[in-house]
């Protein structure tokens, strides 16, 4: 059986399904961390595990690493790059 043929890039597909597994992760993550005492272990280590996420999330989406969506509050005139 021939072997798949690697890629340089994630695919759009498997990049979709790890977003949305990574949201979830997210959800019970924060559920968890909301009943731990702060800057504590595990509370900290929940941090960390958001922070490297976010991390990876924003390689696999070619943007710098340390990229922070910018605040779209409606009074701040920020308009988002045309497509």
């Amino acid at each position: 059986m021939a072997r798949r043929k690697r890629r340089e890039k994630i695919s759009g597909l498997d990049l979709r399904i790890l977003e949305r597994h990574i949201g979830v992760l997210r959800i019970a993550m924060t559920d968890a961390q909301t009943g731990l005492m702060p800057f504590r272990a595990h509370y900290d280590a929940l941090s960390q595990l958001h922070d490297d996420l976010e991390t990876a999330l924003n390689l696999l989406n070619d943007r710098p690493a340390d990229y922070r969506r910018p605040h779209m509050h409606p009074m701040s005139n920020y308009t988002p790059p045309e497509r």
